[in-house]
């Protein structure tokens, strides 16, 4: 049997999260496991997502406990094309079929939503095969084709002081031609639409592989619709945005904190092509993880996501202490229209 799970009954949602959660650690390191805060999932599945829905199902052994948990997200202003799936199994409930039983149900759901492509990601630690990572070898035998592929990093706290002393000498370095502002959860009014541009701009520049995903557009509105969204999924947002003298934001890095957790994820970080060359990027992330230490100290550890061919990000990243510890790959499938 399969059951729709939507957050309002908690026995339902902590039994799903549980198989999401075994999953999710099965031969991981679960010092660096991403799991997301199941106050934030609840938030998502009670539909207080904004521009993006989820919808959460789950499998039921012969025992009726839960043996396998699927998650499916849209977006509804964007790529209405597109269905994000995950689908967890732990260990003690594989090869029964209940993988197989989710994914024909997510089939099902995403031909009555009108979805054509079907998105998934599968976390490989470093150290493990491609071809032998159960993920892997249940998205290929499905249909699935890899598109593209991220290391996933992470970052210890407190900074080192060899880090701190280096990498500040890029924020000295900038002198009178930039300013760092820095702001948590609301951007200044005044700030807001050159924040958007930029938003804008990152969605043009990310790398994306074969992914069938549209880059969408920022405005002003958006913008403040995001922050609302994070707001109702128990989210903090540190943003440090740089102002030339010249006039105008050249770049911003993000830092977002779900609650309850003593991590932090490194998300955007763009320099305009304009300004780029001038070591802003590093500036950046290191004034945002400086005020991540004096406001948020509970927090040891920061995630994130590059691309191998974002050469660029990748030095800064290596170079502020992040170590790469898993590789993600995402997967695609086109399905009948």
């Amino acid at each position: 049997m399969i059951s729709r799970v939507d957050g309002t009954d908690p026995a339902a949602f902590d039994s799903w999260y549980a198989a999401v959660r075994a999953a999710s650690l099965a031969d991981r390191d679960p010092g660096v496991v991403p799991l997301p805060h199941p106050d934030s999932l609840r938030a998502v599945l009670r539909g207080r997502g904004g521009e993006r829905r989820a919808l959460a199902y789950a499998a039921h052994g012969e025992d009726g406990g839960v043996a396998g948990a699927l998650l499916l997200e849209f977006g509804d202003r964007d790529n209405l094309h597109l269905a994000e799936v995950d689908v967890n199994v732990p260990v003690a409930t594989r090869r029964r079929g209940h993988g197989t039983r989710l994914w024909e149900h997510a089939e099902r759901v995403l031909a009555e939503e009108g979805r054509t492509t079907a998105l998934g990601e599968v976390q490989l630690p470093s150290d493990r095969s491609f071809e032998d990572w159960p993920g892997v070898r249940f998205a290929l035998a499905r249909g699935f084709a890899a598109v593209h592929e991220e290391d996933y990093y992470v970052l210890e706290l407190p900074l080192a002081a060899r880090v701190r002393e280096e990498v500040g000498a890029d924020v000295l370095a900038l002198g009178s031609r930039y300013e760092l502002l820095t702001w948590t959860d609301t951007c200044p009014e005044e700030l807001l639409a050159d924040y958007a541009r930029l938003r804008t701009r990152m969605q043009a520049d990310v790398p994306l592989g074969d992914a069938a995903f549209e880059r969408g557009l920022w405005d002003p509105a958006r913008v403040r619709d995001q922050e609302e969204r994070r707001r109702a999924q128990r989210y903090r947002t540190l943003v440090c945005a740089a102002r030339a003298a010249t006039g105008g934001l050249a770049g911003y890095s993000e830092i977002a904190l779900p609650e309850g957790e003593c991590s932090a994820y490194q998300e955007d970080t763009l320099v305009a092509p304009e300004h780029r060359g001038n070591r802003l990027g590093s500036a950046l992330k290191l004034r945002n993880l400086e005020t991540l230490a004096a406001e948020f100290p509970e927090r040891v550890q920061v995630r994130t996501w590059n691309a191998p061919d974002n050469a660029p990000m990748r030095r800064v990243n290596l170079r502020l202490g992040f170590r790469p510890v898993e590789r993600m790959h995402e997967f695609q499938r086109a399905l009948p229209g």
